[in-house]
Formats: C-alpha cells, sequence, structure tokens
C-alpha cells in the first residue's frame, strides 16, 4: 500500500487498516506483514511478543 493511500485514508478520519500477507507460508507471511510494519512507522521493540 503505497504511503499516499495511508495518508488519504487518515485524512478522511479512518485510523484502521486491516491488511493480510498474500500467503499462506506463516515465515513468509511474517517478513511481508513485519516490513508493512516497518515502512508504516508500526514496527515495535516488542513486535511478535504476546500482549
Amino acid at each position: 500500500m503505497p504511503l499516499e493511500r495511508v495518508e488519504s485514508l487518515a485524512a478522511q478520519g479512518v485510523t484502521r487498516i486491516a491488511v493480510s500477507a498474500s500467503t499462506a507460508d506463516p515465515e513468509l507471511a511474517r517478513d511481508e506483514l513485519s516490513a508493512f510494519a516497518e515502512r508504516f512507522g508500526l514496527a515495535t521493540a516488542s513486535a511478535g511478543q504476546p500482549r
């Protein structure tokens, strides 16, 4: 998802976006979702830790 799309959604008041991986392979899915989180500054040091 391009940054411009995320910014456009935020400008419309969107506070949550549901995303999914394009693969059923757990390791590849984790990598894809982690890359998405990092790109938008959503990754944290505790990522992957139970809340």
